[in-house]
């Protein structure tokens, strides 16, 4: 003989190990029970928070995402864009020397800069890669030995910088 209980419809075997306790129902306790003091009633907006996601396979959402990236090929700057470029370095640096002398914060400024993809196990590798933008005050600029700008707290190779605005000259 099988019984129809709450699984789905389907057919419980009989020897189910847990038949008794799926036969008893759901608990009912009355409003002065110690067991629902103790344990009142979860509101329906806590317990969702139960069932958020969480990355059980650690790096994989990254992973994920990685491939979903769409890189495109280094654009290659004409001789006019590297000229300008090289003119706002040079205003970069005028403006970064007189910021320190008169002991204010640097210039504001807006770079595009390209990001060669570093993921090993995309076809992009060594090929393809991004451009992002970034925005915030110049902390240093180095036309000489390492070649580099940094902005906020991150360094960027002047030879990956496509495009500088500079938004202000003072903060």
């Amino acid at each position: 003989m099988s019984h129809k209980h709450g699984l789905g419809g389907m057919d419980m075997p009989p020897d189910f190990p847990y038949r008794g306790i799926l036969e008893k129902g759901r608990p009912s306790h009355d409003a002065f029970d110690p067991f629902l003091i103790r344990h009142p009633p979860m509101p329906v907006s806590r317990r969702a928070k139960i069932f958020a996601p969480f990355d059980a396979l650690r790096g994989f959402s990254e992973r994920v995402a990685n491939k979903e990236t769409q890189y495109v090929p280094r654009m290659e700057l004409s001789e006019e864009k590297k000229e300008a470029l090289d003119r706002r370095l040079s205003l970069l640096q005028r403006l970064i020397r007189q910021a320190r002398a008169e002991k204010r914060p640097g210039p504001a400024v807006c770079v595009q800069y390209y990001v060669p993809c570093e993921d090993e196990e995309n076809d992009a590798f060594g090929r393809l890669g991004t451009y992002r933008s970034i925005e915030g005050t110049v902390t240093k600029l180095d036309t000489v030995l390492s070649r580099t700008v940094r902005i906020g707290g991150q360094t960027i190779p002047l030879r990956e910088i496509s495009d500088i605005e500079i938004l202000r000259k003072e903060m």
